[in-house]
């Protein structure tokens, strides 16, 4: 049986709408409530044809320049191996301004991946609004831009 450490490079897949019911379930197997916002765009990858991580960025409305980074998810069986850092990459070469509301203790992975931790005056107001509710349930809650 092959296994992840056999395969040279993660292949990150753009997500299709039939992929829609195969992401929603892998997101509640990691016991992550994620939603699609608007107008989105989610990138997955994929290992023996298993969801194994996946990613969301959201423009939310077609006035809006920022493009919010959300749901960045990898199974626990995956971690430790760069799958999050690969789909950052990824969504870095294809959405600027990236914005990203991540805990404390995301910090390390955001920052080395190059975004800048940022204010609430930085966002957009469709993102501050939405950054403003997403506090009220984490208080650690910050904000990063590349």
């Amino acid at each position: 049986m092959p296994t992840l450490e056999s395969c040279p490079v993660y292949q990150i897949i753009k997500a299709e709408k039939t992929d829609k019911k195969d992401i929603k379930r892998f997101y509640r197997q990691q016991n992550y409530s994620a939603g699609f916002l608007g107008l989105d765009h989610c990138y997955l990858v994929r290992f023996e044809q298993k969801i194994i991580a996946s990613v969301i960025v959201s423009q939310i409305t077609p006035e809006n320049n920022q493009h919010l980074l959300h749901a960045l998810v990898v199974d626990g069986q995956y971690r430790q191996k760069g799958l999050a850092s690969t789909l950052l990459r990824h969504a870095i070469k294809l959405y600027q301004p990236l914005v990203c509301f991540a805990g404390a203790d995301l910090a390390t992975l955001y920052t080395q991946a190059g975004f800048k931790r940022a204010e609430s005056n930085d966002l957009s107001q469709t993102l501050n609004l939405r950054f403003q509710a997403y506090r009220k349930k984490i208080n650690d809650l910050m904000i990063f831009i590349h």
